[in-house]
């Protein structure tokens, strides 16, 4: 990730370790990477005095996780907590999470997995046989909806939720609020039909779109898509949160 506020001016300190890093002059004096040829391999983040370069993310063991997450054992046994895996999208590495929970549950670490569940059942399978509850992610239950927004089918995510409601494992289901693409009443009452058709859903959660993490796309060298989109309103989701009321589904509001 390239931060551009902290690049020193005319630094230069990256240039020399790295071929895929060029000085760009227009707007001021920063560097552009060639990403389509980027290894992570580093050395330019370890080049960088003020950190304006780093990697995000770094590789673990499960047990080098193990590790962090019992140093507070204290705190989950008085407070009822314990270990969530989310992301990005935990499935992506199903086996770590696997091993995760297992160890966690072992240690009667209580354990969640926070998924949109787009992953083939036999990978979901093997990683919710070790979770306690499931936060699970329902965008919008219009197919071609669901397409335009994300780019990929849902059937793959209500039939995998489904499944799960069979299994009789604690599932929340929580749906992201993002105004003007699955805010429409038509859609509200689609996501709460197919909810009061699952068995094992102790709560709905609704989370209102924001726009913290909007400053991480161009750190990556990426395009934010929707820019244009507002910050979902306290008014505009609690009418949401009354017509699934209405609807029989009663939801609580995350912020």
């Amino acid at each position: 990730m390239y931060d551009r506020i902290r690049c020193i001016r005319d630094c230069e300190e990256c240039l020399p370790v790295c071929e895929f890093i060029s000085k760009k002059t227009s707007s001021g004096p920063t560097i552009e990477i060639d990403r389509s040829r980027c290894t992570n391999c580093g050395r330019c983040v370890r080049a960088c005095p003020t950190k304006a370069l780093h990697l995000a993310g770094e590789s673990v063991s499960v047990e080098e996780v193990m590790l962090q997450v019992e140093r507070d054992t204290c705190f989950y046994k008085n407070s009822g907590g314990g270990i969530t895996l989310s992301g990005g999208e935990p499935l992506f590495q199903h086996k770590f999470a696997r091993d995760l929970l297992r160890r966690s549950k072992e240690r009667g670490i209580h354990t969640v997995l926070d998924t949109s569940g787009f992953a083939e059942w036999t990978l979901l399978e093997e990683v919710v046989e070790f979770a306690d509850l499931i936060l699970y992610d329902l965008k919008c239950v219009d197919d071609t909806m669901h397409r335009e927004l994300t780019g990929a089918s849902n059937k793959l995510i209500l039939e995998n939720a489904m499944r799960l409601s069979r299994r009789n494992i604690p599932m929340i289901i929580r749906i992201p609020i993002i105004p003007g693409m699955n805010d429409e009443e038509k859609e509200i009452g689609r996501a709460a039909r197919f909810i009061r058709g699952l068995d094992s859903v102790p709560g709905v959660e609704l989370l209102p779109y924001h726009r913290l993490g909007a400053s991480k796309y161009p750190a990556l060298g990426r395009k934010y898509s929707i820019e244009h989109v507002a910050h979902a309103s306290k008014g505009h989701v609690d009418r949401i949160r009354s017509s699934l009321k209405c609807l029989g589904i009663d939801a609580s509001v995350v912020v």
